[in-house]
């Protein structure tokens, strides 16, 4: 977890994980090296996805996505002020009267407790469509469905064309 300064927008002063917002046409792996890059000065190696989370307040929605990365201990030097790797019972002793606390702490808690399994990181990988769309295949299959000429064959013509497309990478 990361402390962040007293100037920080959400959670100033407060232990928390590393995060932020996905840029258009971002993978999940380059989102989280830049990220951690930012704010510790160092990146983490994402090994896969723990949880899926759905915050709603008032009128606003995110969806959060928690992936458990590994890095050897490396100095800080991003936007945070500490960063500290907790155990249960260093989660124990933070306050759990403020959202952010409650929060990192359940949720982290219940993966050091439970025998939690992780989606391996290749399995939300994201794919280049832009890169993709440079073929005819593919442009054929996405004009179809742009254009609402949708056929539920074109589905499988799309999975075997990214199978045999995308194998060769």
């Amino acid at each position: 977890m990361a402390k962040r300064p007293e100037t920080w927008e959400w959670a100033p002063g407060r232990w928390g994980l590393t995060g932020g917002k996905v840029y258009q046409h971002e993978s999940f792996r380059n989102t989280i090296r830049r990220k951690t890059k930012q704010e510790l000065g160092f990146v983490l190696l994402p090994e896969g996805l723990y949880q899926v989370k759905q915050l709603i307040i008032k009128d606003k929605q995110a969806f959060m996505f928690f992936f458990v990365a590994k890095s050897k201990g490396l100095k800080l030097t991003g936007k945070m002020i500490d960063y500290k790797w907790f155990n249960a019972k260093d989660l124990n002793k933070l306050p759990s009267n403020r959202f952010a606390e409650f929060f990192y702490k359940k949720m982290l808690t219940e993966f050091l407790e439970k025998d939690s399994k992780l989606l391996p990181i290749n399995m939300v990988e994201s794919l280049n469509y832009i890169t993709l769309g440079d073929t005819t295949s593919y442009k054929d299959w996405f004009n179809g469905i742009i254009n609402k000429n949708y056929d539920p064959n074109k589905i499988a013509d799309f999975r075997k064309w990214k199978k045999n497309n995308l194998s060769s990478n």
